[in-house]
């Protein structure tokens, strides 16, 4: 019977490697059984020997896995969801390790099943010096994963600062869009990390690219509720009225989120006070926003501000009949107080009292009754 080199490599790795491939120190956390008898199944050896070069490279175990490349393992073994063991060893940025893989053939461009590279596993664990290796041997530094992300979105969402750096200067596309239209920035405000936003500013990403919801990284800071964010946007150039997919700006954000500090920092920077929403949210304004919801420190700024407290949405809807229909007992007094017109009917008929009659809010009735 003639036997293949692959018959070979496995009886080798079953009689000769058991202590590499059985010993104390070789699962590292992978559930590797112990063989009862000799020699072990072919297949069953053959993906054993796979992990354990994948655990060797994950821990940095370069002895070992010199071994297991010798026996003929491939380079480019993978586990179940397609990771090598260059992308392993990027988790834990061993750079000899990774010599040796380049060294025995790996593939320094391959991707797991979610597309991801050896260097957007780098970028994503902060090892800037794996990465700048990979780099140098030819990794392409703005291969996009499945959802288009790519090594410095990767960084961006992390906040590896350290990584985003060295492929800023290296040029990575700042601006480049995922599937989402995400950005790098549009990633460091959704995360808080105000260091990332500014360096990314100063490689030139533009604050004003919007997602595919057509939300940009000044609506980001607005609805984290994140002041210093927001400042750190206008002052590098955001477009303060501009409406998301929903037709809402900025300040119709800081409105729903009852969030008065920031809607007064984007009144101060000049954001429109009666700008009204797209056709999805029926052309409401801020102020018809934070009445219906209640948001009663917002409908005070607002009014402060010279909101126009009769402005109607799409359906001759104004702020004191959206709260009256919600029930909204202090905003609707707010607005009382103010001088709303209680007259106003909407398109289908209903004043601000026939809609307080309707939802059983008897308290507003008494309110718009005794005006």
């Amino acid at each position: 019977m003639i036997f293949s080199r692959r018959y070979w490599v496995i009886t080798a790795a079953a009689i000769g490697m058991i202590g590499v491939v059985f010993g104390p120190n070789s699962g590292h956390g992978l559930n590797v059984p112990k063989p009862a008898t000799f020699p072990i199944k072919i297949s069953h050896s053959w993906e054993v020997l796979d992990k354990q070069l994948i655990s060797a490279a994950w821990f940095g175990k370069l002895k070992m896995l010199r071994r297991l490349l010798a026996l003929g393992i491939s380079p480019d073994a993978t586990d179940d969801d397609h990771n090598t063991p260059l992308m392993r060893a990027g988790l834990g940025g061993h750079i000899p390790v990774a010599e040796a893989l380049i060294k025995a053939g790996a593939d320094i461009n391959f991707r797991n099943l979610k597309g991801l590279t050896a260097l957007a596993w780098a970028a994503a664990s902060g090892r800037r010096s794996f990465a700048e290796y990979l780099l140098d041997r030819g990794a392409v530094i703005d291969r996009a994963d499945n959802n288009g992300n790519t090594p410095l979105m990767h960084a961006a969402l992390g906040g590896r600062l350290d990584v985003a750096d060295m492929l800023l200067e290296r040029k990575s596309a700042v601006d480049h869009r995922n599937v989402d239209g995400d950005t790098a920035l549009i990633y460091a405000t959704q995360s808080k990390f105000h260091d990332m936003a500014r360096r990314l500013l100063r490689a030139g990403a533009d604050p004003n690219k919007a997602n595919t919801e057509g939300d940009m990284a000044l609506h980001h800071a607005v609805i984290n509720g994140d002041a210093a964010m927001m400042v750190i946007m206008i002052k590098a150039g955001a477009k303060i009225d501009v409406a998301n997919a929903l037709g809402r700006t900025p300040l119709m954000w800081a409105a729903l989120n009852a969030d008065a500090g920031l809607a007064r920092l984007l009144i101060a920077q000049g954001a429109g006070i009666d700008v009204r929403a797209g056709s999805i949210d029926e052309g409401v304004t801020p102020l018809i926003l934070a009445a219906w919801t209640g948001r009663n420190d917002v409908v005070k700024l607002l009014i402060s501000a010279g909101a126009d407290l009769d402005a109607q949405d799409n359906y001759g809807e104004t702020a004191l009949i959206w709260a009256a229909a919600a029930g909204r007992v202090e905003a609707v007094r707010l607005l009382l107080a103010a001088g709303a017109n209680v007259d106003i009917k909407g398109r289908h008929g209903g004043d601000a009292l026939t809609h307080a009659r309707d939802g059983g809010f008897d308290d507003v009735v008494r309110l718009l009754t005794t005006k």
